[in-house]
C-alpha cells in the first residue's frame, strides 16, 4: 500500500481542487491510501462534500498568508502521523511547503506545475516578494524527484528555466469528466436569427481572466443584434470591476455574472458557444468541459492553447488578443449553425480521446509507483 498526501492551496481554487479529488477518487484503494490536503482551511462547498463521500481523508493546514512556519510544522506531523510515502503537490504556494516537508520528512515528493511558472511570480506577488519566493521555490523544485505539468509548454518554459530538469519532467494532461449529452439541449437546437442565443464563459473572476475582453467584445456583437444573452459563471474579487464595465456599456440586460456554479455542465448545457479569454493557463479544465459538452470554442492564443484547440477543427484561436476578432467569431457561429455544431462534435471526440479521466488517473498511477521503484 502507498501512502499519498495530495497537497494544494485551497478548495476554492476549483480547477486545480477537483483535479486531485478526482486523483484520489479514481486510484485503485487497494493500492494506494491517499487524503487531500489544503493549506487554508476549506469551507463547506460541493466538492468538499464529494471528497468526504468519497471516504478521501481531509486535512488542512490553516495557513494565512505566504509564510507559515506553524503550517509547514503541521505538515510535517500530518506526514508523520500518516506514514506519507509521497507528497504530490499542485500550485505554487502548495508546491513550496510540500518541497520542504518531503525534505525534512525524507519522503518523495512531486511537484504538478500546472501555471506559466515565471507570469505567476510577475503577476501575483510584490516584485520584491516574488523574487525572493521564486528564488526559494527554484531551490525546491530543483530538489523535488519529479516535476510532472499539465501542458508540454509548461513544461518547455521550465527546461528553459532549467535544463537539469529535463530527466524528471513530464507531462499528464488533465482529464475531464465525459457526460453523457441530452441530444435536445439548448445548444444542440439553437440558432436561426431570431432565436435567443446563448454565449458563455467559466472561470474564477480574477485578473489574469480577463474577463473584461469578453465583455467588451460582447458589447461589440450587441451593437448589430440584440437577441445574445452573455453570462459568466464563477466568483471573485474582479466582480465589482466586471459589473461597472458591464454598466458603463450599457449591456447590464444582455450581460449577466451569474455566480459560481455548483454544476458546471448544467450550466454548459444552457450555451450555444463557450469563449476563454485568459491571459495564461496550462489545460484549462473550463476548456475541456466545454469541450465535452460539445460547445464550439473561442479562445485567445495563450501559450498552450494549440495543445488543445486546433484552429478551425474544435473551434477558433483568436491571435494577439483581438477583441474585434472574437466579436467578429462569435457573430459568424451564431449565424452558421453547421459550422456552431460540426465544431463543438469534434471538439467532444477530441477530448473524449485525449483527455478522459482514466487516462489522467492511469498516468498519475503509473508515476507513483515509477517513483516509489525508484527509491
Amino acid at each position: 500500500m502507498i501512502n499519498i498526501l495530495l497537497l494544494t492551496v485551497s478548495i476554492e481554487n476549483i480547477g486545480p481542487s477537483k483535479a486531485l479529488y478526482e486523483i484520489a477518487a479514481g486510484l485503485d484503494k487497494s493500492e494506494f491510501n491517499v487524503s487531500i490536503c489544503f493549506c487554508s482551511k476549506p469551507p463547506y462547498n460541493q466538492l468538499k462534500q464529494k471528497i468526504m463521500d468519497a471516504g478521501i481523508n481531509i486535512f488542512d493546514l490553516d495557513m494565512h498568508g505566504l509564510y507559515s512556519v506553524k503550517g509547514l510544522f503541521r505538515l510535517c506531523r500530518i506526514v508523520k502521523k500518516n506514514n506519507i510515502d509521497i507528497i504530490h503537490s499542485r500550485l505554487i504556494r502548495a508546491n513550496f511547503y510540500g518541497g520542504i516537508a518531503s525534505h525534512f520528512m525524507r519522503v518523495c515528493h512531486i511537484v504538478n506545475i500546472v501555471d506559466d511558472y515565471n507570469r505567476h511570480f510577475t503577476d501575483f506577488h510584490e516584485s520584491l516578494a516574488g523574487k525572493i519566493f521564486k528564488r526559494i521555490t527554484d531551490t525546491v523544485i530543483n530538489k523535488a524527484d519529479r516535476i510532472v505539468t499539465n501542458s508540454k509548454n509548461i513544461a518547455m518554459g521550465l527546461l528553459k528555466e532549467n535544463a537539469a530538469w529535463s530527466h524528471k519532467i513530464s507531462t499528464i494532461y488533465n482529464g475531464v469528466e465525459i457526460p453523457q449529452l441530452d441530444l435536445h439541449s439548448h445548444h444542440r437546437n439553437a440558432v436561426s436569427s431570431n432565436q435567443t442565443i446563448k454565449v458563455g464563459s467559466v472561470g474564477r473572476l480574477a485578473k489574469k481572466k480577463d474577463f473584461i475582453s469578453f465583455i467588451e467584445a460582447a458589447a461589440l456583437v450587441l451593437k448589430k443584434r440584440n437577441n445574445v444573452i452573455f453570462s459568466i459563471a464563477g466568483d471573485g474579487d474582479q466582480k465589482e470591476i466586471l459589473n461597472e464595465r458591464i454598466k458603463s456599456l450599457g449591456i447590464e440586460k444582455n450581460f449577466t455574472l451569474v455566480g459560481h456554479s455548483e454544476n458546471t455542465f448544467s450550466y454548459l448545457s444552457d450555451l450555444d458557444i463557450f469563449v476563454f479569454t485568459s491571459h495564461f493557463e496550462g489545460m484549462p479544465n473550463s476548456i475541456l468541459e466545454a469541450m465535452v459538452s460539445s460547445l464550439p470554442i473561442l479562445t485567445f492564443d495563450f501559450s498552450g492553447a494549440d495543445e488543445i484547440i486546433s484552429n478551425g477543427a474544435e473551434g477558433f484561436l483568436i491571435v494577439n488578443r483581438d477583441i474585434n476578432e472574437l466579436a467578429d467569431r462569435i457573430s459568424m457561429l451564431i449565424d452558421d449553425k453547421n459550422l456552431s455544431m460540426k465544431l463543438g462534435n469534434q471538439g467532444r471526440e477530441k477530448a473524449q480521446k485525449h483527455n478522459s479521466l482514466k487516462i489522467m488517473v492511469d498516468k498519475f498511477r503509473n508515476e507513483y509507483f515509477s517513483l516509489i521503484s525508484t527509491k
